[in-house]
């Protein structure tokens, strides 16, 4: 591969993840929706955002899983294009894209309504403004973009928990009294019964989208098998308890009727919270948390949502333009493509549509991963070898389905109707740009060859490969997968001298990477005569390379004893 189409570089570890799933998911999901689905089922709102959080649960599993086994950018797309095939990943690829692109739009708005507290400035103009300002920032690359990342969601967090206990203080503290009833005690629990509930659970997933942007940047983490799923569970974590504690404090001090209407909740609670003395501390404390949101959903949404187009671009299914990286190793032209699609969005939609149509967006894909998952556990590919495991397998990627399918369905016609929109946009990208050009098959062959019909070896041999480069960088955390072979005209490996490396016939997940001789090291290709006194370094699963020991044993006529005592054992590397 071309230095243009080269791999980034890997500079986010766990803070990062945190930062970047945990800052996309506290913009319109707080500072700009609880109104608009309080109005939907009343104060049964809190638990809907409860409910919300439990069900993200089996798709971050899920997502985790394929992340660390295949830590490239493109997340999403790349996890179902791999499993299901190229018209597959087409398909989730466009959506993903969307998705985030529909979601960071969605916070610039607000940021754009918080702005306007303090000055009179258009919404939409503003939220234009800043949406190019984001964009500029992420071509300085993802180092910039993640570092500022940090103390955004630093400053977030901090002061979302300083309104939450300012607040909760304000409705149950001593000082409240009883002409001054909670809010939430006359209001309606269901609004509109247990159906517009589920409609609501599916219109607040929207705030829990951003665990999906950590994986499009997957390829940029470093350990990825911890860093991972991790950032993710913790990013979860801080995100519902605090929905709920946010959520249940608007509800406490807000009347209802002025809950419903209102677009800047937050900024209007506090005005209730806050009084005499402390009127400007609080509203300066809210509108640095809206800031704050609104900002770090828009960075970590040009910087996820652009390896969307960088991965289809460098797979063949969208223009290669796409996938060229500068100098700094950029991808500029999938940021700019990015960050042009969220103005447009900013000035063509209305918020209401952009919060359901990212919704169900983000539902289908989850869908997507739950399938993945499953083909890629029954193809029992060698080079898949996840460094996280989702638990309690098949019922997790089962789950993952139908919770996606359910709430989909309990949004109504118009998001699913969007939801098919995407799908036929996915369908047309394929073949206008990937039909004649990517000819690689879906891990889904390899289930289909169980049971007897054909497969391809292309997507095993690309996990072999990311097996290999994962063994070799991880730093030791993936020892067991390395051994050495110190080739002899007698002994156990006399069978592979002077014969073609690609000969051996090796296990499916078995590389040879390196072949040390003479004092030199090189990476060796298929045609490459082994010799005499060459010693290789073999990457593979575990169970894979003892296969590949055992057969050279029985190829030089030696018994086997349990032992290999011509490799560095299944030493590391």
């Amino acid at each position: 591969m071309s230095a243009a189409h080269g791999r980034l570089a890997r500079t986010l570890g766990v803070t990062d993840t945190w930062a970047i799933a945990t800052g996309a998911m506290f913009s319109s999901g707080f500072f700009l929706l609880p109104g608009l689905a309080a109005a939907e089922t009343g104060s049964s709102v809190v638990l809907a955002y409860l409910c919300a959080g439990l069900l993200m649960i089996p798709p971050m599993l899920c997502q985790a899983e394929l992340a660390t086994a295949m830590p490239r950018a493109g997340g999403a797309y790349y996890f179902i294009d791999r499993a299901l095939g190229p018209l597959a990943g087409a398909v989730g690829g466009v959506s993903a894209w969307i998705a985030l692109v529909l979601k960071s739009a969605f916070a610039l708005v607000g940021l754009g309504a918080y702005l306007a507290i303090l000055v009179d400035v258009p919404i939409a103009a503003t939220a234009a403004g800043m949406g190019i300002a984001f964009t500029l920032l992420n071509l300085r690359g993802a180092d910039h973009a993640s570092s500022a990342q940090r103390w955004l969601v630093i400053v977030l967090v901090g002061t979302l928990t300083v309104f939450v206990a300012a607040g909760a203080m304000h409705a149950f503290g001593p000082a409240r009294t009883a002409a001054e009833p909670i809010a939430w005690s006359t209001a309606e629990f269901l609004t509109n019964g247990w159906g517009g509930f589920a409609a609501t659970v599916g219109l607040v997933s929207v705030s829990y989208a951003g665990l999906t942007k950590v994986a499009s940047v997957a390829e940029e983490v470093r350990d990825p098998d911890r860093s991972l799923p991790v950032g993710m569970i913790l990013a979860l974590v801080t995100a519902t308890a605090l929905y709920v504690a946010g959520v249940s404090v608007l509800l406490a001090v807000m009347p209802q009727a002025t809950l419903f209407a209102d677009l800047a909740p937050v900024g209007s609670a506090a005005e209730v919270v806050f009084t005499g003395g402390w009127a400007m501390v609080g509203r300066g404390i809210v509108i640095a948390a809206a800031v704050a949101a609104f900002v770090s959903t828009a960075n970590a949404g040009v910087l996820a949502a652009a390896r969307y187009p960088f991965a289809m671009g460098r797979d063949r299914l969208a223009p290669e333009a796409l996938s060229r990286l500068s100098k700094s190793g950029v991808p500029v032209a999938a940021v700019l493509v990015t960050g042009s699609a969220m103005v447009f969005s900013i000035l063509a939609l209305d918020v209401a549509s952009l919060a359901k149509l990212a919704s169900a967006v983000a539902l289908l894909l989850y869908g997507g991963i739950g399938v993945s998952v499953i083909v890629m556990r029954e193809a029992r590919l060698d080079g898949y070898h996840p460094g996280f495991r989702s638990p309690l397998y098949p019922f997790m990627p089962l789950a993952t389905v139908a919770i996606s399918l359910a709430l989909l369905i309990a949004m109504g016609i118009k998001p699913i109707a969007f939801a098919l929109t995407l799908v036929a946009v996915g369908a047309t990208a394929w073949a206008a740009f990937g039909r004649t050009r990517a000819h690689r098959r879906g891990a889904i062959l390899h289930v289909f060859r169980r049971l007897g019909a054909a497969a391809t070896p292309g997507v095993e041999r690309e996990l072999g490969a990311i097996l290999a480069e994962r063994a070799l960088e991880d730093g030791g955390r993936r020892t067991e997968m390395t051994a050495h072979v110190d080739v002899t005209d007698r002994g156990p490996w006399s069978a592979w001298a002077h014969r073609p490396l690609r000969s051996l016939h090796l296990p499916a997940g078995v590389l040879v990477v390196l072949v040390e001789r003479d004092g030199d090291v090189f990476v060796p290709t298929g045609d490459d005569l082994i010799e005499p006194s060459d010693r290789l370094t073999l990457v593979g699963r575990p169970e894979a390379l003892e296969r590949a020991l055992d057969q050279a044993d029985e190829a030089a006529g030696v018994s086997d004893t349990g032992s290999h005592p011509a490799a560095s054992g299944l030493a590391p590397a």
